[in-house]
């Protein structure tokens, strides 16, 4: 997978926040020029802050801010879901944004060299 390709991925993942798009399409936008490099950089450290261990989905969705966000059941749900990551030993959230997110992380050598 190209890094243009990981981060239209990102793009079309109903889950990734609004500044993880935000940068996946600034980086787009750069390839190419010589803000490319910047703009992977500021990708790969908002993937760091928004790709999510199941860990601190779980703490999230026990909380009032979370049932007020999603709503008590789908924050419920969600969190049932992500104990059973944790239960197989997953690490990280395994919504589209995550998985799209934690890809760009998994490939940093890519986009910053």
């Amino acid at each position: 997978m190209t890094k243009t390709e990981m981060a239209n991925e990102i793009l079309k993942a109903e889950s990734a926040c609004k500044e993880l798009k935000e940068a996946a399409q600034n980086y787009i936008d750069a390839v190419g020029t010589p803000d490319e490099l910047a703009k992977a950089e500021a990708l790969v450290k908002e993937c760091e802050e928004d790709v999510l261990k199941c860990e601190d989905v779980c703490a999230f969705m026990k909380t009032d801010e979370a049932k007020k966000v999603f709503g008590a059941e789908v924050a419920a749900n969600i969190l049932v879901h992500e104990e059973e990551l944790l239960e197989k030993g997953i690490e990280f959230c395994d919504c589209d944004g995550c998985i799209a997110g934690k890809r760009v992380l998994d490939n940093k050598e890519m986009f910053i060299k």
